[in-house]
């Protein structure tokens, strides 16, 4: 009962978010997006794609990938180098390095 009721709300969440503007009118920079006319109310989703499309945004995601993307690959490496099963370099899950209990 609990899971339906979640499943109920979250698709009442995903309908409000794509169907109901919010929002005073504004005038849109590209008259095609995200709809036809000049002037459209956006609803959640379309304001959260709206931002996430600005110069501004973009520039930080860059920014951060040059930030991050050192630490990230050393990340991986130290990941893979901690879950390989033998000396060789071959991958392993590292499901071996801990047993599961079993259930009781």
């Amino acid at each position: 009962m609990r899971s339906l009721l979640t499943l109920v709300v979250l698709l009442a969440l995903a309908y409000c978010a794509t169907a109901v503007p919010i929002g005073a009118p504004r005038k849109l920079a590209d008259p095609g997006f995200p709809y036809s006319t000049h002037e459209a109310r956006l609803t959640f989703a379309g304001h959260v794609r709206a931002i996430w499309h600005t110069e501004e945004l973009q520039d930080l995601k860059n920014g951060l990938e040059d930030q991050a993307g050192p630490a990230l690959q050393d990340l991986k490496h130290e990941v893979h180098k901690r879950t390989a099963d033998d000396p060789t370099g071959a991958t392993g899950s590292g499901s071996s390095a801990m047993p599961v209990p079993a259930p009781r």
